[in-house]
């Protein structure tokens, strides 16, 4: 693997802007703004690498230079989106003209039954209406990403609403979307009889998604899978209203979601859709009896880093009595990545507030995940 400084040694014909050298999993890449083409790469001697080896001979060679792959997507990923946001959708494409856009319509009659299908969010001919076919020309760069906003609301009638299913396809790529019109947005609280889960008694508020007020004479209905309605009421302001599933019912079938509506408005909650994952989290607290000395809280800048980025870590450290330990204690920092193999290793010293901080640089092709 050649050094950082080794990039003086190698020489492209045409120039390339912006080269630089990363590392790979059996040698080096070099990266820059390279154009479709035929290129000339050159390593001239002298160049290092970085366990002290010296190049003696010039390497020399061509490489053709091809059109990237066809991307294609949706700028958003969430599934709730305010009606007026409709008439400006964006797309995300590169190396594609033009692509095959179909909505599909989830009927509010079949919304409990496409909510039931829980392993898998597809609507399909069962559930759904085709409601549009057509093709959206898309202009770009070649080999640049480029965003596109579209009017979908001007190709629809007015009154689509609920959930609708949008798919863009061209040259072997594809993207789907799935997206609730509505204005409307709930917020709940359930319990249920212990060893009863579907003795369910909900709070529901419903509020305005763009101004966040509270609504009155919200219908809300608390459903099961199959379509059955075991629970309705309206709300009222910051009262909201309650969900109570009554006793003598011989189904035992738990209910699933939260079906609202508000003249031609409609918007759902699902239940699993909410669901935080805490597996891997510790959540069982700290045992009666410690058995360790100390005891670390660590946190970092920010939740998500991209390749290339600095991670900033910060770690307090507390005794058994919750204080700090004296200023200097020796503190073990090490560094994973995915793969669960040390990228590093680094012994720090604390401050008086028992806080210690690493900031770590991320490769720029480092491998994805925890």
């Amino acid at each position: 693997q050649l050094s950082d400084e080794s990039l003086q040694y190698i020489k492209f014909e045409p120039p390339v802007d912006k080269p630089y050298i990363t590392s790979g999993k059996s040698g080096f890449r070099v990266f820059g703004n390279f154009k479709r083409g035929v290129y000339r790469v050159r390593i001239t001697p002298g160049a290092r690498t970085i366990d002290g080896g010296v190049v003696t001979a010039q390497f020399a060679r061509s490489y053709a230079i091809t059109a990237r792959k066809p991307q294609l997507g949706f700028a958003g990923t969430g599934r709730y989106l305010p009606r007026a946001a409709w008439s400006s959708l964006g797309i995300k494409h590169l190396n594609v003209e033009e692509a095959n856009l179909i909505v599909r319509q989830i009927p509010p009659e079949n919304l409990v039954f496409w909510l039931g299908n829980t392993s898998s969010d597809v609507a399909d001919e069962r559930t759904s209406n085709v409601i549009l076919k057509t093709t959206l020309p898309l202009r770009g760069d070649p080999d640049t990403q480029t965003m596109s906003w579209k009017d979908v609301a001007s190709l629809l009638p007015a009154t689509s609403k609920g959930v609708l299913e949008l798919k863009v396809a061209s040259a072997g790529v594809s993207s789907t979307a799935r997206l609730l019109l509505t204005d409307l947005s709930l917020v709940a609280k359930k319990t249920a009889v212990p060893d009863k889960p579907w003795m369910q008694n909900v709070k529901v508020w419903a509020l305005d998604m763009k101004s966040n007020e509270l609504l009155d004479d919200v219908t809300v209905q608390l459903v099961r899978k199959s379509g059955k309605s075991v629970a309705s009421c309206v709300t009222s302001g910051d009262a909201g209203c309650s969900l109570i599933v009554k006793e003598g019912d011989p189904d035992q079938a738990e209910p699933f979601a939260l079906i609202a509506k508000k003249g031609d408005d409609l918007t759902y909650l699902r239940y699993q859709d909410l669901r935080a994952d805490v597996t891997e989290s510790s959540v069982s607290g700290l045992p009666y009896v410690q058995v360790v000395p100390y005891r670390a809280a660590m946190y970092a800048d920010r939740g998500v880093y991209r390749p290339g980025e600095t991670a900033h870590v910060v770690a307090i450290i507390r005794d058994g009595k919750d204080k700090a330990p004296q200023a200097g204690l020796p503190v073990d920092v090490k560094i994973y990545d995915p793969k669960t193999k040390i990228v590093r290793r680094q012994t720090l010293k604390t401050n008086a507030a028992g806080v210690v901080a690493v900031d770590h640089q991320l490769p720029n092709f480092a491998d994805t995940g925890h």
